[in-house]
């Protein structure tokens, strides 16, 4: 068993350089997508006791006029201000917060596939490192794990609620090597997971729901009355929570973001075309993992290897995986509110169906290669070399901008010029709530809210910002003074004291 798990050291180096390559160089480094950063000022202000669990404070006027935060439920938010609370106030709390939901996944995914394989030939149990591989090569993955999404956070929520399912589902005979939980009590588990991933994301959560149905469809293990009860009772724990609270004062939070952001939004703000965009965008992050699988067939069709086709057992198998993935993908159509990273929490399954398919001619690589001595050894220790360059790359990185050098530039200048907990007012043309840049890095690092200049909180404040290449240009009233005019994108001006 020992020679077996030896055999795919390699295999686990080279995956483990390929996750770190795609994500640790850029992860390291200051700048951030504007979800990414808007994520982290609203957890961020919420280890600091600005705003609370179920009401959580973005800055001085939050979204569309409402008192609080709730473009999202609030569980990724209080999960990640216990980072900030422990940790502090440093850029790379919530870059250490995505790098451990990124190994947790990992981690995760390789307790999946060993009881994805549980029938399978006993070689394949040590095949861990190849879901995992099929996953992080998908583009979106590996650019949500750059950027503090709350996909990631959602995708740990359902990978064990599947988790809790599975176990459900563990033959007799197979219980003691793997933790078999009586059906009806994994469904209650799962629906657990499945509220705290609502509770992380909203409705997207829901669709590991679809968990039994398609382990019932695909691979017949199951009656269509257990998986139906399955499914009630794993939808019943979180609807049941749900209705608790929304019998007390908290529903407020409930109601804001279900009725005044969710809802609304996918009525009034579409961000796709049309409703199959979202079937495209799935097909172009499928080209990567999906090109993988032919090179792997290519490759033991070229070297002659008489590997077993998988059986229709490991297609059924791998079917319900990805029919799993599709549940978490395909429902995005129903709305025009769609956002290629809403896929994220799907493409581990798509990655552990595809990674059945290849099962077969992968181990007999793997077989084939311990025999060669020199070439494993070679391999091993490219590998290992390869790793230690990646991460030692990475640490090159620290200290380094990845995107948006200006802004950051200046806010930077402008955290030394202006009081936390401040205001700063801008020309009302160059206010964008939606526009999380500017503000989501000035409320991240020195709690300072930017207020259009129409606003009656503008009248408060004596600090005055512009964009210096703003197609509406303008200049602050009178009374002013520049205080930064070496801005690299912007100029910031104080009232002068003493002016009416």
């Amino acid at each position: 068993m020992s020679r077996i798990k030896y055999s795919n050291l390699p295999f686990w180096l080279f995956t483990l350089a390929t996750v770190f390559a795609l994500t640790l160089p850029i992860l390291v480094q200051d700048g951030m997508f504007q979800d990414g950063v808007l994520y982290s000022a609203v957890a961020h202000n919420l280890s600091l006791g600005y705003g609370s669990f179920w009401f959580p404070q973005y800055s001085a006027l939050n979204i569309e006029g409402l008192p609080s935060f709730h473009e999202q439920p609030p569980l990724a938010f209080g999960i990640e201000s216990l980072f900030f609370k422990i940790l502090g106030d440093s850029l790379y709390v919530e870059r250490f917060y995505t790098l451990l939901t990124m190994l947790l996944t990992v981690w995760i995914l390789v307790k999946i596939w060993r009881l994805a394989t549980i029938d399978a030939p006993a070689n394949w149990q040590h095949l861990t490192w190849l879901p995992v591989l099929f996953w992080i090569i998908v583009p979106v993955c590996f650019w949500s794990y750059r950027n503090n999404m709350h996909e990631n956070t959602l995708t740990i929520f359902a990978l064990l609620a599947f988790l809790s399912f599975y176990s459900g589902w563990i033959p007799i005979q197979k219980s003691s090597r793997f933790l078999s939980l009586n059906p009806y009590v994994a469904a209650v588990i799962s629906g657990f997971f499945i509220f705290g991933a609502t509770l992380v994301k909203g409705f997207p959560g829901f669709f590991i729901l679809a968990v039994p149905g398609c382990y019932w469809l695909f691979t017949k293990r199951i009656s269509f009355k257990k998986m139906a009860l399955q499914t009630i009772v794993a939808l019943a724990v979180p609807l049941a929570i749900y209705t608790v609270l929304f019998l007390w004062p908290v529903s407020k939070s409930l109601s804001y973001y279900l009725f005044d952001r969710a809802l609304l939004r996918m009525g009034a703000v579409p961000t796709a075309d049309y409703h199959l965009e979202i079937w495209v965008q799935l097909l172009q992050q499928l080209v990567l993992p999906f090109t993988l699988l032919v090179l792997i067939f290519l490759l033991a069709w070229r070297a002659k290897w008489r590997f077993t086709q998988p059986t229709p057992l490991v297609w059924r198998q791998s079917l319900f995986f990805m029919a799993v993935g599709a549940a978490g993908t395909l429902p995005l159509a129903l709305t025009l509110v769609q956002k290629w990273f809403y896929m994220v929490p799907a493409f581990p399954f798509w990655a552990v169906g595809m990674a059945l398919v290849a099962a077969s001619p992968t181990s007999d690589f793997v077989n084939w290669l311990k025999t060669k001595k020199r070439a494993f050894a070679f391999v091993l220790t490219f590998n290992a070399l390869l790793l230690a360059g990646v991460l030692i790359y990475s640490a090159a990185q620290i200290g380094k901008t990845y995107r948006e050098h200006a802004t950051l530039n200046d806010v930077y200048k402008i955290g030394k010029l202006v009081p936390s907990f401040t205001n700063i007012a801008v020309p009302s043309c160059q206010y964008n709530q939606y526009n999380f840049i500017l503000q989501g890095f000035l409320v991240r690092f020195f709690n300072i809210s930017v207020v259009p200049e129409n606003h009656k909180l503008a009248t408060t404040t004596p600090f005055w910002l512009s964009q210096c290449d703003a197609l509406c240009q303008h200049i602050p009233p009178d009374g002013y003074e520049v205080i930064l005019e070496d801005g690299q994108k912007y100029a910031l001006y104080k009232r002068v004291e003493n002016q009416p």
